[in-house]
């Protein structure tokens, strides 16, 4: 009989033991997938961090981008003439900001077509005595015409330039 109570008692023990190491196995699991989980999170809120970085990053840049835009249009309110890039990179045009009277510009590093050609010979205002930065040149998809647009009054008008003089010219737009 003490044998038998001592048999029911290792099995009952051996249970025991087996049931705590069950119990261990599922802690184990269960401290494996919080860590698991810990990361994930930690994951993801790295990447939700880089992603608003990133996006107050681009914002700061449009803000000094609209600041610099609004610098350089009190620039050109100061000085009368401004030069504008073609898509050409030997050719630029000039504005004279204060009447609206444009020049095709062209360089080369020989030295030999070096040209400044008018492309209105007349100024846009009546009184010859106009405001810096009153017109402005915008340039459109054809990398041979702009869009002058007279900012006091709203007047606009087609500039084309060309190397050739026939195709030279500003055409009002109305």
């Amino acid at each position: 009989m003490i044998h038998s109570l001592l048999l029911v008692h290792h099995i009952h023990s051996r249970r025991r033991i087996s049931e705590m190491l069950f119990q261990v196995d599922i802690w184990i699991y269960l401290f494996k997938q919080q860590i698991m989980m810990t990361r994930l999170i930690t994951l993801l809120l790295f990447c939700l961090l880089s992603f608003l970085s990133h996006s107050q990053s681009e914002q700061n840049n449009t803000i000094s981008e609209a600041a610099e835009r609004k610098m350089i249009q009190s620039f050109n309110n100061l000085f009368p003439y401004i030069l504008y890039p073609t898509d050409n990179m030997w050719t630029f045009l000039k504005l004279d900001t204060r009447n609206g009277k444009i020049w095709q510009i062209q360089f080369d590093i020989e030295g030999n077509n070096r040209i400044q050609v008018e492309l209105n010979t007349s100024s846009l205002i009546f009184n010859d005595n106009g405001v810096c930065g009153r017109f402005s040149l915008h340039p459109t998809q054809n990398i041979y015409n702009f869009i002058l647009i007279d900012q006091l009054k709203g007047h606009l008008w087609q500039v084309q330039w060309s190397h050739e003089n026939e195709y030279r010219g500003i055409i009002p737009i109305e």
